[in-house]
């Protein structure tokens, strides 16, 4: 049921269904490489695995500031089948996945929901960054490693990041926005 309703989303907001697969693909080989990150394998995934493939619905009102009007259109649509916290989950989830991370949008959550929520937004982060710069240069050879529960590194291929300076340079503006909610996120 869950299924039906993420596509019929789609369709209605008139995504991109290809990029939301292709973001969806990157963002699960994040999550396979997250190990020893606070989160529920099977449920968690599920969850990621929904937003990426809906993070650009907002588009369908505005390009200006999509992530906020995505949240709205999720959080104030019927989902058949989703709980009301999964629909809450998968909201916050599409608002995160781009910009400033506010944590306002936590607040009435408990410290363990929010800590998830701000994970999985992470990983859909940067299952955004890597799938823009494949569409721009094919492969991107990488590898994520979780040193703690409030770091994270990413290796890329030899000479990559000197080789994509736009991509390096989305790195950087993350790191920032990353840090600023007290996750390192280490990129070499």
């Amino acid at each position: 049921m869950r299924e039906r309703t993420v596509s019929a989303l789609e369709k209605r907001y008139s995504q991109d269904l290809q990029e939301g697969s292709r973001v969806e693909a990157m963002a699960m080989a994040l999550f396979d490489q997250a190990e020893g990150w606070p989160i529920k394998r099977k449920r968690d995934r599920r969850l990621l695995s929904w937003a990426a493939r809906l993070h650009g619905v907002g588009l369908a009102v505005s390009h200006s500031g999509f992530h906020k009007h995505g949240e709205y259109l999720i959080s104030h649509s019927d989902l058949a089948g989703f709980s009301r916290q999964e629909q809450r989950d998968l909201a916050i989830l599409v608002r995160l996945h781009r910009r400033k991370i506010n944590f306002d949008i936590f607040r009435d959550l408990t410290d363990e929901q929010s800590g998830k929520l701000l994970r999985l937004a992470v990983l859909l982060r940067i299952a955004i960054i890597i799938r823009n710069a494949r569409k721009r240069d094919g492969e991107v050879p990488f590898s994520l490693t979780v040193a703690d529960e409030h770091s994270l590194s990413i290796v890329f291929g030899a000479e990559w990041l000197t080789n994509h300076p736009l991509a390096a340079t989305e790195f950087e503006r993350e790191q920032a926005y990353l840090q600023a909610v007290n996750i390192n996120l280490l990129i070499s």
